[in-house]
């Protein structure tokens, strides 16, 4: 008589929704107690002043309003549902982040069979992340949306999916406008397969409807706040050294009235973000699928050692493609990070764990920004440490492909190769 094999009650994947469900619960409760960051109250004054003057005019009276038309619409929106009333507002603001949380993770779990990665033990530990935890259940803020739409348009690439990944990425874009850096890795990986065209019309029609309106009515505002916007100079990586010399045209902390040179450096550093992701995006383009989320990785690590500035809520952008490309630098990161936003709350808030409120003081800077900058430099020593296994693109690891999906020039090269073996053998 056959046995039956019990399976043990915990298998890797219950791990994984135990960590996530509670979690999720944490979050819930949190922001359902709590006000928030700056950002949430800054959000609900944005769409307070919306419903008496409307989205324009925040553009051109208001430079802290940086966000895109669709961001400014979805926090009317919130605060119609929410009645007017803060409370509520908050708490639905958090909640499409935790929702945005919950999805990645799940979208985690069903590729983790495909690809073989991540660790079921880090993924258990990106479901419960100290950081997503504070950004989504407490901040405040719509970047762990942007980060789902851009994970799923990394699915999309895997599943061969080109216009669904052009319609993610383009959703994306409307959410913040950074991801618009990281359309290189995206078209190039397109544009190898021949399906350039499938990736690029959704998404050029979603961020064109949804980016250009206010061009047409307020362009030198919209495009001051929004593209202009470069975070807080003088806090983060580049900009945080250059503030500690004597240089008395750096001194200027925020992102508002900067100085002419400030302002030059800052876009000196963006065209080299451009640059960086753009190269590497071109030398990985014919790399399979589940080569695109280590391609984002390392454009993030990109991103993070020349941005001008960061805000904490930054700390999610890199999360899950870090996760998939080193669980060792994952745990590094999530440490340093985990420590900035303990250090920057606790002195932001005047309340105990867990926080009610945290608004930001620049007499507190001088240590969160020391703090800080431990990620800034767990990020360069990532980049120096993955470099060479990024940019090394072995020809072991490229995508076995139909002839039809090569490039011209490498059809030429494999016909003169063929004409070469024919040739030896006769």
């Amino acid at each position: 008589m056959l046995e039956k094999t019990s399976k043990p009650l915990l298998t890797p994947e219950r791990w994984i929704l135990v960590a996530l469900i509670v979690a999720t619960i944490l979050k819930l409760a949190w922001a359902a107690t709590s006000a928030g960051s700056a950002d949430s109250i800054l959000f609900y004054q944005f769409a307070k002043n919306m419903d008496h003057t409307g989205l324009y005019s925040l553009y051109v009276h208001d430079p802290r309003f940086n966000h895109t038309p669709l961001t400014g619409n979805i926090n009317y929106s919130l605060y119609f549902m929410a009645g007017g009333a803060f409370p509520m507002f908050a708490f639905l603001l958090r909640l499409m982040g935790i929702v945005a949380d919950f999805a990645v993770v799940l979208g985690l779990m069903r590729m983790r069979p495909v690809i073989g990665r991540p660790a079921a033990w880090a993924l258990a530990l990106f479901a419960a992340s100290p950081v997503s935890l504070v950004i989504s259940g407490f901040h405040g803020n719509v970047d762990p949306v942007m980060i789902a739409l851009m994970f799923f348009a990394a699915v999309a690439c895997l599943n061969n999916r080109a216009i669904l990944c052009g319609v993610l990425f383009g959703l994306a874009c409307n959410i913040k406008i950074v991801p618009i850096l990281f359309a290189p890795v995206f078209f190039f990986y397109w544009l190898h397969r021949r399906s350039a065209w499938q990736f690029v019309w959704p998404a050029a029609v979603l961020m064109i409807g949804g980016l250009s309106l206010p061009l047409l009515q307020i362009p030198a505002a919209y495009l001051q706040n929004v593209f202009g916007y470069g975070s807080l100079w003088g806090v983060w990586g580049v900009t945080y050294w250059l503030r500690q010399s004597e240089w008395d045209q750096v001194q200027k902390l925020g992102y508002i009235a900067l100085s002419p040179i400030q302002t030059m450096i800052a876009t000196g550093l963006k065209l080299g973000i451009v640059a960086g992701i753009s190269a590497l995006a071109w030398r990985r383009r014919r790399l399979g699928g589940d080569a695109v989320f280590a391609t984002l990785a390392g454009a993030w690590a990109v991103f993070f050692a020349l941005v001008p500035g960061v805000g904490t809520q930054y700390l999610v952008w890199f999360a899950p493609f870090v996760l998939l490309l080193s669980t060792r630098w994952y745990v590094v990161l999530t440490f340093t990070s985990s420590l900035f936003i303990g250090v920057f709350y606790h002195l932001c808030s005047p309340n105990r764990f867990p926080w009610f409120v945290a608004v930001p003081k620049t007499s507190d800077l001088a240590l969160t920004c020391s703090v800080a900058n431990l990620t800034w430099l767990a990020m360069i020593a990532l980049l120096v440490a993955k470099w060479p296994e990024l940019w090394k693109v072995s020809p072991a690891a490229l995508p076995a492909a139909p002839l039809a999906e090569t490039e011209p020039e490498e059809d030429a090269e494999l016909a003169l190769a063929g004409a070469v073996r024919v040739g030896e053998a006769s």
